[in-house]
């Protein structure tokens, strides 16, 4: 998933608040058919600076993020209808803006599915990835990474997140007291759901909080991606590790 390293170059430049470059790219699956659903990873850029990466899972579950400029800016999440002549809606949507921080607000995300390896969504072309049909496993993704994250309210630029075989995860120097544990799901897709809670008094997410989301990785890089909210969608966070 080769667009990941803009996100993750993007993610880099908010923690340090500094300007760099990106990169990425996409890839397709050859055909032209109409799909029943816009499951799958893609990416696009609409020209004026805006790169945007979209993950649809299996059960619908929609994920979107939108850098502006080489820096994150948004993250929404919500659920794909079913197609329709084409047509997907991505319903009860909810956008967590991270530069600069800002409220949860509703959002809207519409689309057409133009070939199987092409859609345009908010009027944005986008092209299907073909590595999400590669399912990721525990094996993939087990090892210790160099992490840095960022939320509304807190960036987290030297952590270490661990994975076991098992797809137990740990989070530690996350800043001060604070700590995390949760756990991953296969898809049997290339992308992983994620539970993770936080520990302490000094997460920026909150002591006891407990967020849901999503894990991809692009093995080439040795790097994974995590985007997720908190239950009442009013914060998320975005985190990429590379392996220590």
């Amino acid at each position: 998933m080769k667009h990941l390293k803009k996100v993750g170059v993007a993610l880099a430049c908010l923690a340090l608040l500094s300007g760099c470059g990106g990169g990425g790219g996409g890839g397709g699956t050859g055909g032209d058919s109409i799909p029943v659903s816009a499951q799958g990873f893609w990416s696009g850029s609409n020209g004026v600076g805006e790169d945007f990466l979209m993950a649809v899972l299996p059960s619908g579950e929609t994920w979107f993020v939108g850098t502006r400029n080489e820096r994150l800016s948004y993250i929404i999440q919500g659920a794909s209808s079913a197609v329709n002549g084409g047509q997907f809606t991505v319903n009860n949507a909810r956008r967590v803006v991270l530069d600069p921080a800002w409220a949860s607000t509703a959002s809207f995300l519409t689309g057409t599915l133009n070939s199987a390896d092409r859609l345009t969504v908010n009027g944005t072309a986008l092209s299907f990835d073909t590595s999400y049909n590669t399912p990721l496993t525990f094996m993939d993704v087990a090892d210790s990474y160099s992490t840095s994250g960022v939320s509304r309210f807190g960036q987290s630029p030297n952590a270490t997140v661990t994975i076991s075989a098992g797809g137990e995860v740990s989070a530690t120097n996350l800043g001060g007291n604070c700590t995390a544990a949760g756990t991953l799901t296969a898809t049997g897709k290339g992308v992983m759901s994620l539970s993770l809670t936080f520990n302490g008094s000094a997460c920026s997410m909150g002591n006891g909080t407990t967020t849901r989301g999503i894990v991809v990785y692009d093995a080439e890089d040795r790097m994974f991606t995590a985007f997720s909210f908190n239950a009442d969608l009013s914060d998320g966070f975005i985190a990429v590790g590379e392996r220590r």
